[in-house]
């Protein structure tokens, strides 16, 4: 057997090894060697895997962007689409402004736009509240603004129902207190919707005086304070606005009246009505988590209705609807949290609703049936028996089942107070 020997640095001696423990040291180092150059290996090509799918992305993206301006080039030369159905509609907010700086810029303006497709005209605007900021009206109907323009986007296969599902569900995105005159206008919510509809985003030109560093310079150093104090003047400060929104008589809508919201309340109810009943099916398949998922999503858009003039009939009517949706979307919500044993949220739910609508029987029901299961006997039993009292005695199946659940609570109570 052959011994070696180590000096270690302070020439004390050094323990011995043999030539199997040499082995042993040598097939570790190797391993690790090998480990080191494998995990090397993986991050190279993890590096050059990540490096084609950029480059593949950016070809993507290259080869998007140079169809949609072959189509935009092909527009702005006058060429239409035969096919499209989505159309942006320009229009000049200073006409002799914008005359000038086409002049001298070559399509520079200011400029509001609007999306046309199935016979309505969706387009973006600003308000102080955090209900939705999106129109539904008349194509052209416009007051505030001239009509300059009508650009041929793409085509969308959407149905007129399918259309307006998928505007309102965009339409909560952009609530009116979210307007930024540079980073979030109309021509930006313009783009966003012709993006999602063909996948194309129109010309331009519409929006080059916002995203301009120049004008971003020179408003928020000048133009900005004066703006602020012309806000506050009335004669300045008439906005856009669409004919159809305006009542007979009235010289612009009450302060409130978010102009160019009419149209859109009623898409947002005909809405969440339909996920409603989509989510009624789900839950009738026992998917009670799904459904409540989807009530929720409904619900979001029946709170982005934007407040409108409670002296007009068609308003109070819209309002009406919407407040029943509403009403039926939490008893919904609640009748999930009780599948999910989630009694708090169901009790919640339910005095939601008793607050608008003091006689509902179903909120009574689900909500004494919460109560129930957390211990709250005598509540429970007082929102059963006003249940009861609210239900008609001919639905037999819905008077019996409620009697049920007044036995149970009684019984319980009755073992309560023998213990």
């Amino acid at each position: 057997m052959v011994v070696v020997e180590e000096l270690s640095d302070d020439n004390d001696e050094a323990p011995t090894m043999n030539q199997d423990g040499f082995r042993t040291a040598n097939a570790e180092a190797t391993k690790a060697k090998a480990k080191a150059r494998a995990e090397a290996e993986e991050r190279t090509m993890a590096t050059e895997a990540k490096a084609a799918e950029k480059a593949a992305a950016a070809k993507a993206r290259a080869e998007k962007k140079a169809i949609a301006k072959a189509r935009r080039d092909g527009a702005e030369s006058g060429k239409s689409m035969e096919d499209a159905n989505v159309f942006i509609n320009v229009y000049d907010i200073t006409p002799r402004l914008n005359r000038w700086l086409r002049c001298c810029f070559l399509q520079w303006g200011i400029y509001h736009t609007g999306v046309e497709v199935h016979g309505k005209e969706f387009a973006f605007g600003g308000h102080d509240a955090e209900t939705t900021g999106v129109f539904c009206a008349q194509p052209q109907a416009i007051k505030g603004a001239r009509f300059r323009k009508q650009v041929p986007v793409g085509r969308t296969e959407l149905s007129p129902s399918e259309l307006r599902q998928q505007i309102a569900a965009l339409a909560t995105e952009w609530s009116g207190n979210s307007y930024d005159l540079l980073k979030r206008n109309c021509n930006h919510f313009t783009v966003d919707l012709c993006e999602d509809l063909t996948g194309e985003s129109g010309p331009r030109y519409i929006n080059r005086c916002a995203q301009s560093s120049f004008v971003r310079c020179i408003w928020n150093a000048c133009l900005k304070p004066v703006a602020r104090c012309l806000d506050r003047c009335s004669i300045w400060n008439r906005g856009v606005a669409y004919a159809e929104d305006e009542a007979p008589g009235d010289s612009g809508g009450s302060d409130y009246c978010i102009k160019g919201a009419r149209g859109m309340n009623e898409v947002l109810v005909e809405a969440a009505t339909m996920q409603k009943e989509k989510a009624n099916n789900v839950f009738r398949n026992g998917d009670y988590d799904q459904a409540a998922r989807i009530y929720m999503q409904a619900l979001s858009l029946v709170q982005s209705l934007s407040r409108l003039d409670d002296e007009r009939d068609s308003d109070l009517l819209v309002m009406k609807q919407a407040k029943e949706v509403c009403k039926a979307l939490l008893l919904n919500i609640a009748a999930c949290n009780l599948k999910a044993q989630d009694w708090d949220r169901t009790i919640l739910c339910c005095n939601q609703v008793l607050e608008w609508d003091g006689e509902s029987s179903k909120a009574f029901f689900r909500k004494g049936v919460a109560l129930s299961n957390i211990g709250k006997l005598d509540e429970a039993l007082e929102n059963l028996q006003k249940a009861l009292s609210l239900t008609s005695q001919t639905d037999e199946t819905t008077y019996q089942h409620v009697q049920q659940e007044i036995d149970a609570v009684q019984f319980e109570r009755g073992l309560a107070s023998s213990c």
